[in-house]
């Protein structure tokens, strides 16, 4: 559950708990973040997952603070939640988070448009890439999801293939160049 605050009191963490509940939240990054080898080690299965790069439809999308300390929260009104909710520390910074948040009580919330995806393509930098995902039954599995997925999508939006690059310590994207069989 996204949100850190700190309070003195159980009954105020319970009520605090109770409201953020009602919230919907959703998290993005920006394109600096898709290209940090961080996040797709963190978020996407280790290196084994999809970025929807999304165009924001209305105004619920917020930006991250970082702070020095979490904060501490006076009151369960809208406003102390949000900011419990658009609020992480430091040492979280390189993540340049956004999130989406609407208190709602509507399952589905429509949040933007896809407009291109980013799937991580495991070991594509390394000489030995066939024998490694020849190895793993996950990756295999994987790379035919992939396939099942771009052949879904067609050519209806952009797909990036996204490896890493050693020289730079970053994240690489290369437009429609996704998984392509190796002889």
């Amino acid at each position: 559950m996204e949100g850190v605050f700190r309070t003195n009191s159980i009954t105020d963490l319970e009520n605090l708990t109770s409201q953020k509940n009602k919230f919907k939240v959703c998290c993005f990054t920006d394109i600096y973040g898709v290209k940090n080898p961080a996040l797709w080690g963190y978020y996407a299965g280790s290196f084994r997952g999809v970025a929807f790069e999304v165009l924001p439809a209305n105004d619920h999308i917020y930006k991250i603070d970082y702070a020095n300390e979490i904060p501490s929260i006076p009151d369960t009104d809208d406003e102390s939640l949000k900011k419990a909710l658009t609020t992480k520390l430091k040492p979280w910074k390189h993540e340049r988070e956004f999130r989406f948040i609407n208190k709602t009580e509507e399952e589905k919330n429509k949040i933007g448009k896809i407009v291109a995806l980013h799937c991580f393509i495991p070991y594509n930098e390394v000489d030995n890439r066939i024998p490694i995902r020849n190895s793993s039954e996950s990756i295999k599995t994987y790379l035919v999801n992939l396939r099942r997925l771009k052949n879904q999508v067609g050519g209806k939006i952009p797909i990036y293939e996204a490896g890493y690059d050693q020289q730079r310590n970053k994240i690489k994207l290369t437009k429609n160049g996704i998984y392509q069989q190796d002889a």
